[in-house]
């Protein structure tokens, strides 16, 4: 029996400002690898999506909620089993393999995790997309790997909103910091990747004294911290946007598109490591 020939969304969950564009951002995002293209595209974890599909004589129903420490939560039930994992894939092989237990098989077999929460079906990844404005995507800077939550950019300097996040390991915990710029203000703040507790917060006008001030990762400056200047994402945020004449403060879904485009025209003669994110 084919999956993807019978799996339904029963509730499609919704689009959270401060879950999919806020500090945990990178958390409410699946990254999807495209082998054939050489490319990797980020779809939405909505919350409260709910799914149900058929495989043989078993039926099986996931579901998304948020958990305590601003990251998703993934359940699973199947006839009399229910399982709350961190991870797709632990969700559905917990109740999978205790499904296998009660009638007693002698199985090995693992399922995939994302099949059962609609990232393998393309009809069904259209549908989660289908009211994303902006689809995030990552550089990577050194040992960092950037997560760009909103790349806003007017003219010159970043907008209100820009938004870039990621996760350092410092003294035995992983921390993960929220860079953004609002009301002419630059900002950091850190939160304990364990429980999504915010830790520190410090503010600047000048984003490289921001830095200093933090006293961490120096050696990079506050700029290359937060991109500016980054070559993959100007050739992302400029140059598509002047040949299509649009301001940032403008950027729709067309735009996106048509940025998506014009990367992965680029993709194959460049040596890039940034993958630009649409439908």
């Amino acid at each position: 029996m084919n999956f993807e020939d019978n799996s339904s969304i029963d509730n499609i969950g919704s689009i959270v400002n401060s879950l999919h564009y806020g500090p945990f951002a990178q958390y409410w995002w699946y990254k999807k690898i495209y082998l054939e293209t050489n490319t990797e595209k980020f779809y939405p974890i909505r919350l409260h999506l709910k799914m149900t599909q058929n495989l043989k004589n078993l039926t099986m129903q996931t579901f998304i909620s948020q958990g305590e420490n601003n990251q998703p939560i993934f359940h699973c039930n199947c006839e009399k089993f229910f399982a709350t994992e961190k991870s797709m894939s632990a969700a559905v092989n917990t109740i999978y393999r205790q499904y296998l237990e009660s009638v007693q098989s002698t199985s090995k077999t693992r399922i995939s995790g994302p099949k059962y929460f609609g990232f393998v079906n393309e009809n069904h990844l259209q549908m989660l997309s289908k009211d994303i404005i902006f689809f995030p995507f990552t550089i990577k800077v050194d040992k960092f790997e950037m997560f760009v939550v909103n790349a806003s950019y007017d003219e010159i300097k970043p907008a209100n909103g820009y938004h870039i996040t990621f996760v350092e390991k410092i003294r035995q915990e992983y921390y993960l910091f929220s860079q953004y710029f609002i009301n002419n203000q630059f900002h950091v703040d850190s939160y304990l990747l364990t429980t999504g507790e915010k830790k520190y917060e410090f503010q600047n006008f000048d984003v490289n004294r921001l830095w200093e001030s933090i006293g961490m990762f120096q050696s990079l400056s506050g700029k290359e911290l937060f991109l500016f200047d980054n070559l993959e994402l100007n050739h992302i945020i400029e140059e598509p946007l002047v040949r299509f004449k649009t301001m940032c403060s403008d950027w729709n879904q067309i735009v996106f598109e048509r940025l998506h485009l014009e990367y992965m025209r680029n993709i194959n003669s460049k040596d890039l490591t940034l993958s630009v994110l649409n439908k």
